[in-house]
């Protein structure tokens, strides 16, 4: 399951909702997410602690202050073994589908994508094509 930022509320839609995010709104940081329902909690509230586990560790990883960082995307995952889809050569991985989440990220013109499994303590690592925090092209 991916969860992103609705872009607007359905049209004719039944019952009123609260106002979602518009194209040009910002997905909420995860401080605004933990205070009030949102997007990201309605799609997976397993997600949640997953995104503020992942907001800290790029935060203390890159040196980055975790209030400069938007949620760009979480999805729920089933890595094909313990690297969590971001194997290291030279490392030995266990062997089996371990759940967690991808969550991108982004700090002013960089995207980072954390991989973690499902525990609330359990294994996370910061997973790019290449070096982390590239700029976007």
């Amino acid at each position: 399951m991916t969860a992103t930022p609705p872009s607007d509320s359905a049209p004719g839609a039944g019952n009123p909702s609260p106002p979602l995010p518009g194209r040009n709104s910002p997905p909420p940081s995860v401080d605004s997410a933990a205070a009030s329902p949102s997007w990201l909690i309605e799609a997976d509230p397993g997600s949640l602690a997953a995104v503020e586990r992942a907001q800290k560790f790029l935060a203390n990883s890159v040196g980055i202050a975790a209030v400069d960082i938007q949620i760009e995307e979480v999805e729920a995952v089933d890595w094909p073994d313990g690297s969590l889809g971001c194997p290291e050569s030279g490392q030995m991985y266990i062997q089996v589908i371990t759940p967690g989440y991808r969550v991108r990220m982004r700090s002013g013109d960089r995207t980072y994508e954390v991989h973690t499994d499902d525990r609330p303590d359990g294994a996370i690592t910061l997973c790019e094509g290449g070096p982390p925090g590239l700029p976007d092209s």
